[in-house]
C-alpha cells in the first residue's frame, strides 16, 4: 500500500526519523509533521545540514493540518514521480 502512496505520514514519535527513512524506502514522499505549537520551534531532521530534505519531503505544521487536503493536493505530482525513479 505505501508504493502506491504519493504521501507517507512521518509524524515525530519513534525515534529520530525512523518513519522518513521507511517512506522514502517504499518511495512515497515523507509527509513531515514535526513542531512544537506551544514554543513555535520546529524538530531538525536528521543530517539537515547535509540533506536537502526541501527535495524529497513535504514539511508541515500542526496548524496546517485542518488544511491537509487542499496543501496535498497542491504538491505536483512532477515532483512525486521524479523521485519513483
Amino acid at each position: 500500500m505505501l508504493r502506491e502512496s504519493k504521501f507517507c505520514l512521518a509524524p515525530s514519535g519513534m525515534g529520530f526519523s525512523t518513519r522518513s527513512y521507511e517512506s522514502i524506502a517504499q518511495g512515497c514522499v515523507p509527509l513531515v509533521i514535526q513542531d512544537e505549537p506551544v514554543s513555535h520551534t520546529s524538530v531538525d531532521q536528521a543530517f539537515e545540514d547535509l540533506l536537502p530534505w526541501d527535495e524529497f519531503s513535504l514539511r508541515l505544521t500542526q496548524a496546517d493540518i485542518p488544511r491537509l487536503p487542499q496543501l496535498l493536493a497542491q504538491y505536483p505530482d512532477a515532483k512525486w514521480r521524479a523521485l519513483k525513479r
